[in-house]
């Protein structure tokens, strides 16, 4: 039995890459995650590292089947600005969120997806 266990897993206490919003999608050090609070630069802020389902702003272009696999940039996640690319459309550099759960409609200006967000040990 381990007697190393230091928490579930589930979130991270981090420096703020830049200002952040709660609710935002943030890319840390190869982790995926929600802020849980708002925080300017450098400020601690708790990234939810088992997102769960999420609503995020879809600005791919096309409907995206329920199960895809989503993808992002990790240069720039912002929930609000982060554009989603599905499993067949992925570009370089782009890394899995998670899988689309429910069928998304094509952009427009309120088009959204709602994303089961994986945990970072099911990548």
């Amino acid at each position: 039995m381990s007697r190393g266990f230091v928490n579930a897993g589930r979130r991270i206490s981090i420096p703020a890459p830049y200002n952040v919003a709660a609710g935002d999608l943030l890319y840390y050090n190869g982790f995926f995650g929600v802020v849980d609070d708002s925080a300017l630069t450098g400020q601690l802020v708790a990234l939810i590292l088992d997102g769960g389902v999420r609503i995020l702003k879809n600005v791919y272009g096309s409907t995206i089947p329920m199960g895809t696999k989503i993808f992002t940039y990790a240069s720039n996640p912002a929930a609000t600005t982060a554009q989603l690319f599905p499993a067949a459309s992925v570009p370089a550099g782009a890394v899995a969120i998670g899988r689309a759960w429910a069928t998304g409609v094509a952009s427009s200006a309120t088009a959204t997806l709602k994303v089961a967000m994986f945990h970072p040990n099911a990548y």
